[in-house]
């Protein structure tokens, strides 16, 4: 089953005009084949208002507390849309017939080139590297509460996907073209290998120089009071170089801190995260990380310097950071932990239960 959900930020319609089109095409031409696809709209009344959220940000709900909570909580216009979405992904998830793949569909208020971002477990990294797209990894740790974290810990297949510029009329081409390509992937449908390779084609062109694998290695957070501004023309996937200025807030300008590429530069009032900065990952990581997982090396994560399990709790290891060796992180990484918490000089780092070697 494909499980596709759009408007999750009401400035972003693309996603769910995607969608439209979507099933307006499977319903004409009966071009399912088998299994189910399922279309959901996230915050309806953000969408009517264009604007990415009434009250709070929807796509920062979904941490487990949030969600038990849903059901007693309605004092804003997000938390009555976050109990309606959980009350229809619940029915959905109940009646699948099989595996459930979750594509969670945006686009930026910056240009810049689709991509796919995904809480980094094997079955969605596996699903999210079909796409001929770059990859983001290590946004779940910088973003608390994505729809795409919160189904990921049931063990699904679970992937967001940027499309482009909210604007944009290809960011509609782009992100249909994910969910045809999805369906395809998935075996759902009955068309064509050519037609299929020509949505491929959409986005190769789109993404067109930009760098295969990624790792977010800086978030510049900011709030209201800081009366952030980025500077005009930056685009996702723009190199910048440390100390180079992209933006200025009330205290002045705001430089880069290290240099890689932009990512998510942005342009709307709305919004927590000024931009971010990521870094090229070769393949082979990702190759060593897959064995690493698959021979069940995190069993033995707690041997690295600096790093303890936590008592009766397997997922969970802390990193003394006056300890640890600057590799250990990095390993981490690798065996699949993701950072959950602080404690002073320790850092609390996790796995998520089903990805357990």
């Amino acid at each position: 089953m494909l499980v596709a959900v759009g408007g999750v930020h009401g400035n972003e319609p693309a996603g769910a005009l995607a969608l439209v089109r979507v099933m307006e095409r499977l319903e004409s031409h009966s071009r399912l084949r088998s299994g189910d696809c399922v279309a959901l709209a996230g915050n309806l009344p953000a969408l009517a208002a264009r604007r990415r959220f009434i009250d709070e940000d929807l796509n920062r709900r979904f941490v487990t507390e949030s969600a038990e909570r849903v059901e007693r909580d309605a004092d804003s216009v997000e938390s009555r849309e976050q109990r309606e979405l959980l009350a229809a992904l619940e029915s959905v998830l109940r009646d699948a017939r099989g595996p459930v793949v979750l594509l969670d569909l945006h686009t930026t208020s910056g240009a810049g080139a689709p991509f796919a971002v995904f809480a980094d477990t094997m079955v969605s990294r596996n699903f999210a590297r079909r796409f001929p797209i770059p990859v983001v990894l290590g946004l779940e740790e910088q973003l608390a509460g994505t729809l795409i974290d919160y189904v990921g810990l049931d063990g699904h297949a679970a992937v967001g996907f940027e499309g482009g510029q909210h604007e944009d009329p290809e960011s509609v081409d782009h992100l249909e073209a994910i969910v045809w390509i999805a369906l395809g992937e998935m075996g759902l449908v009955d068309v064509e290998a050519s037609w299929l390779q020509t949505e491929r084609d959409k986005l190769v062109r789109a993404a067109a120089g930009a760098p295969a694998i990624l790792e977010v290695t800086y978030r510049h957070a900011i709030t209201q009071e800081d009366a952030f501004s980025m500077l005009p023309g930056f685009a996702s996937f723009e190199t910048v170089v440390a100390g180079q200025t992209i933006a200025r807030d009330a205290r002045g300008d705001v430089t880069a801190p290290k240099g890689g590429y932009l990512l998510m530069p942005l342009y709307q009032k709305q919004g927590d995260d000024g931009f971010f900065i990521v870094t090229k990952v070769r393949s082979f990581w990702l190759w060593l990380s897959a064995l690493l997982r698959y021979a069940r090396a995190g069993r033995i994560a707690h041997w690295l310097p600096g790093v303890s399990r936590v008592a009766g709790e397997g997922h969970r290891v802390r990193v003394h950071r006056a300890i640890a060796r600057w590799y250990s992180l990095e390993l981490l990484h690798l065996l699949g932990f993701r950072r959950s918490a602080e404690e002073g000089n320790v850092l609390l780092m996790e796995r998520r239960a089903h990805d357990l070697p």
